[in-house]
């Protein structure tokens, strides 16, 4: 245990070696507002097999702790005067709570007008649950995007990280360190320094969690990152002026990569264990994902609960067939669990003409650069979007002759995109760079779609559906 603990003091002080360098603008390319590393990661091991009694965290911030903006960023926040957040006091006349309402606690890293599953899956609970005339307080990043453009919905409370403000459009360290630092030394890092488990980590999302009192009948956090999870657990155990009936911890994706999770530090685990222990229910959106969590929670208390939305907000244009083959693609690419480039090389070795669109909601420079490697070698042509709001995505989807998915190579996750690929009433073919078959794209391209992916019922997707599954497990 005390070489575990040596490596992560070694590598608590090289990032902050690295973000001094930052703050003097040694490196000036890194300076980024929003990061926040644990430096202190000896005093988060184990201490003993029960509770978690002496945890404490050390964060180290770059950038100016004196930034106004880092003093108790909340929207519609009341205070006691002993400064904590008092869970009734800012409720409006129009939100008075009715019979059989509960008061239900959401924790999470995204929310509209953030343009990611993530995201969707956060506002569009949020709003069924209000709809319902159940009371929400809403806690999330302090983002500047929320401040931009308010989620604002009758019968929510929001509050904010009391972390400074991230401006919109930071590009995380990880990914400009990935420029000077060699893919094999990154893995290593991360290997003992998890990435999604400390680096994501906001400490002032913790700090606002422990200054909230009152009585909630739920608290619902939802991941990714499992960093949301952890800031969580800690005012579960911690703060003794929140009480919580139930607390339900949702895993949009498996942590630590699910099948991948060989690659993590065993250590890790450890935390995942304490989780099980904390929170009464784990809840996951896919069934096959089931065997990720087993080993922390019984499986009488996982439950499956897809992604939700509310489909009365969709519509689509008229489809016309377009005389070159057109088919769309959207989401994002992540390398190794799901690639493009042996796709490109199928599409270089066609004669014939196409039209490939993607939406992508993040930009990678690795994918830019191999998309754009092989747009010389292609007949046909590759149009590259940013990401757009899901109503208008949908619409647009339901133009192309066709839609592309992109599986996973692992089959722990399913993509949330096939629900907006179904509203937009188009064929799809998916695929993986294991699964892929030239001769079933090129009926595509033909116009033949017998192949066609068949689509998972709709009504399980249904916003009320999955609001009422949260609220059976509620009680």
């Amino acid at each position: 245990m005390r070489f575990f603990k040596n490596i992560a003091t070694c590598l608590g002080e090289l990032v902050q070696y690295l973000d001094r360098m930052v703050s003097s603008q040694i490196f000036p390319w890194m300076r980024c507002t929003d990061l926040r590393v644990w430096t202190n990661m000896t005093e988060a091991l184990p201490c003993g097999s029960g509770s978690m009694r002496g945890h404490r965290t050390s964060v180290f911030f770059a950038g100016s702790e004196n930034d106004a903006s880092a003093s108790c960023a909340v929207n519609q926040l009341a205070c006691s005067p002993s400064g904590t957040v008092q869970a009734n006091a800012h409720l409006s006349e129009s939100a008075e709570p009715t019979v059989g309402s509960k008061h239900i606690l959401i924790v999470s890293g995204f929310c509209a007008p953030e343009i990611t599953p993530r995201a969707f899956r956060t506002a569009e609970l949020v709003r069924e649950l209000c709809r319902r005339g159940h009371r929400v307080t809403l806690v999330l990043p302090n983002k500047a995007i929320y401040h931009d453009q308010p989620f604002e919905v009758e019968g929510l409370t929001m509050l904010y990280s009391a972390s400074p403000i991230q401006e919109n459009g930071a590009v995380p360290v990880r990914r400009r360190l990935r420029r000077y630092v060699p893919e094999w030394a990154m893995r290593m890092i991360l290997y003992i320094y998890n990435h999604e488990y400390f680096v994501k980590y906001d400490r002032g999302l913790t700090t606002r969690l422990m200054e909230i009192e009152g009585e909630f009948d739920a608290l619902i956090s939802l991941s990714y990152p499992v960093a949301v999870h952890r800031a969580a657990m800690y005012a579960l155990r911690h703060n003794k002026r929140l009480h919580v009936r139930r607390a339900l911890a949702e895993f949009s994706d498996p942590p630590m990569r699910g099948e991948y999770n060989a690659r993590f530090f065993p250590l890790y685990h450890r935390f995942l264990y304490r989780m099980g222990r904390v929170y009464d229910w784990f809840v996951i959106p896919v069934e096959n994902a089931i065997s990720c969590y087993t080993r922390y929670k019984p499986v009488s208390e996982i439950a499956v609960i897809p992604q939700g939305f509310d489909f009365s907000r969709t519509s689509t244009a008229a489809y016309q067939p377009h005389e070159v083959p057109t088919f769309a693609y959207a989401g994002r690419f992540y390398r190794n669990t799901r690639e493009l480039r042996y796709f490109l090389e199928y599409l270089a070795g066609r004669t014939s003409d196409f039209r490939f669109v993607l939406y992508l909601i993040q930009r990678d420079e690795y994918f830019d650069r191999m998309i754009d490697e092989y747009r010389p070698r292609l007949r046909g042509t590759i149009e590259v979007h940013d990401g757009i709001p899901r109503e208008a995505l949908i619409e647009r989807l339901g133009t192309m002759d066709f839609i592309v998915n992109f599986e996973f190579t692992y089959k722990t996750a399913t993509a949330s995109k096939l629900i907006d690929y179904s509203l937009a009433n188009r064929p799809v073919v998916s695929f993986s760079e294991l699964t892929f078959d030239p001769a079933v794209f090129d009926r595509f391209l033909a116009g033949d779609y017998t192949d066609a992916l068949t689509l998972p019922d709709r009504a399980q997707y249904d916003i009320r559906n999955v609001a009422a599954r949260f609220l059976e497990l509620i009680g």
